[in-house]
């Protein structure tokens, strides 16, 4: 979440949440001002594990790091998905997960790979280097396996 948080002190402003949209779902954020970032974001029955929020557009973010993604959660993510989209706001649901993992049918999804080489492309803040640093080298031997 914090890493697509234009608004944060990773220092990469909005292009990590650009690179991340254009290689999950094949579009940027229509626009990246005013965007929020929730964590564990409640909708009625469902959670999704990050929403980003911008002027008449929504991307939700399911991480799936051991477990499969559920037939069911899916379909109730795609569900609320549509219902923006009815509204007139445009919505995407992308899993962030290991390839042996990835979500059933044409359900957009990145791996951990992916997404470490969207950060290793990047410039952090100073501050923040040691932080991006880590997370890639966790990503690296926890979670591309």
């Amino acid at each position: 979440a914090w890493v697509l948080d234009p608004a944060e002190a990773h220092g990469f402003g909005d292009a990590f949440l650009r690179e991340f949209m254009r290689r999950s779902v094949g579009k940027v954020p229509p626009s990246t001002t005013d965007v929020s970032v929730s964590r564990e974001f409640r909708c009625g029955g469902m959670r999704f594990d990050i929403r980003v929020k911008g002027d008449r557009w929504c991307l939700l973010v399911e991480n799936k790091v051991d477990d499969f993604p559920w037939e069911d959660q899916c379909n109730g993510y795609q569900e609320y998905c549509g219902k923006l989209v009815d509204r007139g706001e445009q919505a995407w649901l992308v899993y962030v997960t290991r390839p042996a993992r990835r979500p059933p049918r044409t359900i957009p999804w990145l791996s951990y790979r992916e997404v470490r080489l969207i950060l290793e492309s990047l410039t952090p803040d100073a501050s923040a280097a040691a932080a991006i640093q880590h997370f890639c080298e966790h990503i690296m031997s926890d979670l591309e396996a």
